[in-house]
């Protein structure tokens, strides 16, 4: 995850890589990104492909295939049921857990000031999706992509 930092500030070295976020109207918002002291919740930057590194290693890890990131333990202990939140959806460590049909989805969706962005991925199909977008708006856009992507690839899991 080259790409990547939790620095609450972003570096110098990643500003000509970062998306500009833009209001529901598209207008930039002053400033470029809204900086938080929340640094948990809210100093992750990262790209999407950093982001599916990191998914394929969860996955792989799951299954017991690689141990990069975390071992098959560390791996079933993070995606394991922590805190309910809805009818058929539990808090892991690190992402959400739906379960529906036999298949155990995780995901966690990311949005700040002009950004909105999702993880998602199916620990039995052993796929997933990521998408960022850089507008408050993004998340129709984002939800409408995944919904075309699941039907065109025939995700059993969507």
């Amino acid at each position: 995850m080259a790409n990547t930092t939790l620095e609450s500030r972003l570096p110098q070295a990643y500003i000509s890589q970062a998306a500009l976020s833009h209001t529901r109207t598209g207008k930039p918002i002053p400033g470029n990104w809204h900086i938080y002291p929340e640094q948990a919740a809210a100093s992750l930057w990262t790209t999407p492909s950093d982001l599916a590194r990191l998914l394929i290693e969860v996955l792989k890890s799951h299954k017991n295939e690689s141990n990069r990131i975390l071992s098959a333990e560390m791996t079933h202990e993070m995606l394991s049921h922590q805190v309910n939140i809805g009818e058929n959806w539990d808090c892991g460590l690190a992402f959400n857990i739906n379960y529906t049909d036999g298949m155990t989805i995780i995901g966690h969706p990311g949005w700040n000031v002009g950004f909105h962005s999702i993880l998602l991925g199916c620990l039995e199909a052993e796929q997933g999706l990521i998408w960022m977008t850089n507008g408050e708006s993004g998340r129709k856009i984002g939800l409408e992509i995944s919904r075309g992507l699941a039907e065109v690839v025939g995700w059993t899991w969507w």
